[in-house]
């Protein structure tokens, strides 16, 4: 991949990762410190950006920066929920993997209901 490929994958990484914390290009852009046409030109993959501006792009958008340079990849998602995640608490953390637990296994309850519902 070269360097315009890469800001054109960026940029469309951090386009989708902004619809999905449901911002503007304003709102992340000021709540990143950076101005808006430079952000608007960043998605849009006319500009690059250096490191420090990639920390605070995703330190606002609670997302991993693998999202940002590679895209929607089933591991990259389990790093965004890593860095939404990172510094809470102990017992924030277990009420999340208790959820999750409850979760896949009322998934799996609806998956067997499904199956049973077909053999019959």
């Amino acid at each position: 991949m070269n360097k315009n490929e890469l800001q054109k994958t960026m940029g469309k990484n951090l386009y989708q990762a902004r619809l999905n914390a449901h911002m503007t290009q304003e709102q992340l852009a000021e709540k990143a410190g950076i101005s808006t046409s430079f952000y608007t030109n960043i998605e849009l993959g006319h500009k690059g950006m250096g490191a420090y501006n990639l920390y605070r792009l995703i330190d606002v958008l609670h997302v991993s920066s693998d999202s940002i340079l590679y895209g929607n990849e089933c591991d990259v998602h389990i790093l965004n929920i890593l860095a939404m995640l990172k510094n809470q608490p102990d017992s924030f953390l277990t009420t999340v993997e208790n959820t999750i637990r409850f979760i896949l296994s009322e998934k799996d309850r609806m998956e067997r209901e499904l199956r049973e519902e077909v053999l019959l």
